[in-house]
């Protein structure tokens, strides 16, 4: 049987991160436009970061915010 996005988080984290970084992307450069904010990096990394957490929560209701803070790389499959 071929595995489906729903089966594994990773799996649907890696589909979303086109998805992430084009919302992410986009709000930053409203904020930077609209309220004059600075951009940063780090800001921006940690909010696709948040952004994918929050996805993948919505995607499957199981799992914790201190999952992402400890292991980024196994959430995503990659460890």
């Amino acid at each position: 049987m071929a595995e489906t996005a729903g089966d594994r988080p990773g799996l649907f984290s890696v589909k979303a991160i086109p998805y992430v970084l084009i919302w992410s992307i986009w709000t930053l450069g409203n904020e930077v436009i609209s309220q004059g904010a600075n951009f940063s990096s780090e800001a921006a990394v940690t909010r696709v970061k948040v952004s994918l957490w929050a996805w993948l929560a919505m995607h499957r209701n199981k799992y914790c915010f201190s999952i992402l803070l400890r292991s980024w790389d196994a959430v995503l499959g990659l460890g």
